[in-house]
């Protein structure tokens, strides 16, 4: 079966367009095409119907003149002509704008993103540096949605007037992510603090510009990071230690995606220690149990690891099940949770004990 010309294999919303197919090269050819956003019906009638009004003062006017307005002075009687001509200025404005703005359509590719405005740019998702999202709902409920890209030679392009421009910022945000994390996420192991503008993130916590020394991950309860704001809070307090608006910040999954995975390792921290602890022979303490490389010290009797078939850490209680020679049944030691300390970290310890030992 013969294969149409590249161009006929083009969508149709890109065909007859000159200079895409050298973009697309690089590209690849584009899987979804988003073009500009039709004027609502309310905002077509707007222009003919100001234009309209205006043309019903103005005539009016001449109308009535000598019978309404022969007694008026004439600067009062120019005052109506004037706003007749200002509501036909402004209808002409509505309804001629829309002819003169440059209207943008954008492709999405294989390797990124065909721009075609006032000019015709091939956006690589490798060379994509920042995405800000700008999110707003007004008094009514409605909401508007537009997004910016910057690329690594500072080049910027904003989506707004854009059908499904909240599809295709998604879109993008997807494969920034997939592109920015993993580099992010090994600068931040190495100790290198990350900027997200007004706010960055480090290994000792998170930082914000109108803060003055950074929040300790220790002393951080809670992130919560929706479309419109991100709010910091501290551990203890009712208020937001921080809150800022998303519009300003770039890379915002980037970031969520960051914080997630840095609480995670800051909170892994003290069982690695414990472990490393462990290993080199130490004795480590919860209340009322104490884990060794011997066993488990339950007051003055010590189990034997190979003593021992199970421990299980519940809200209320620590059980150890031991095998007996007893009649074949198993033997359990209880201990109330009041009695224990750290009780995350000892199941922790023991997860870690007794995988090895399996």
């Amino acid at each position: 079966m013969r294969q149409g010309s590249p161009s006929q294999q083009l969508p149709r919303e890109l065909r007859g367009i000159r200079g895409v197919q050298p973009l697309l090269a690089k590209l690849g050819m584009p899987d979804k095409v988003y073009t500009p956003a039709k004027v609502p019906l309310l905002a077509q009638a707007l222009g003919p119907f100001c234009v309209l009004v205006g043309v019903l003062i103005i005539g009016s006017f001449l109308l009535y003149m000598q019978i309404l307005f022969n007694w008026w002075l004439w600067w009062q009687a120019a005052f109506i002509p004037l706003v007749g001509t200002l509501w036909i200025i402004v209808g002409l404005w509505f309804a001629l704008a829309p002819l003169f703005r440059h209207k943008v359509r954008v492709a999405v590719c294989l390797h990124g993103l065909l721009y075609i405005g006032r000019k015709k740019e091939a956006i690589l998702w490798d060379t994509i540096t920042n995405f800000w999202k700008d999110v707003q709902t007004d008094n009514k409920g409605r909401t508007s949605y537009k997004c910016k890209v910057q690329c690594r030679n500072d080049s910027t392009f904003l989506f707004q007037d854009i059908d499904a421009v909240e599809q295709l910022g998604q879109r993008i945000e997807h494969e920034v992510v997939q592109h920015l994390l993993p580099d992010v996420i090994a600068l931040y192991d190495i100790g290198t603090i990350i900027p997200f503008n007004e706010i960055a993130v480090d290994r000792q916590g998170i930082r914000v510009k109108h803060r003055g020394a950074p929040l300790l991950w220790d002393d951080v309860e809670h992130v919560g990071i929706n479309q419109q704001v991100i709010s910091i809070y501290k551990q203890g307090e009712y208020w937001d230690w921080s809150t800022l608006p998303v519009a300003n910040i770039p890379n915002v999954v980037v970031l969520r995606r960051l914080i997630a995975y840095a609480r995670q390792e800051h909170d892994k921290a003290p069982l690695l220690r414990m472990i490393a602890a462990y290993n080199s022979g130490f004795s480590i303490h919860f209340g009322s149990i104490t884990l060794s490389r011997r066993g488990v010290d339950i007051g003055k009797k010590t189990l034997a690891w190979s003593e021992i078939s199970g421990i299980g850490v519940g809200e209320q209680e620590v059980m150890i099940k031991r095998p007996s020679s007893v009649w074949g049944q198993d033997e359990w030691e209880v201990f109330p949770m009041r009695t224990i300390t750290d009780a995350p970290l000892l199941k922790g310890l023991i997860d870690y004990v007794l995988q090895d030992k399996q």
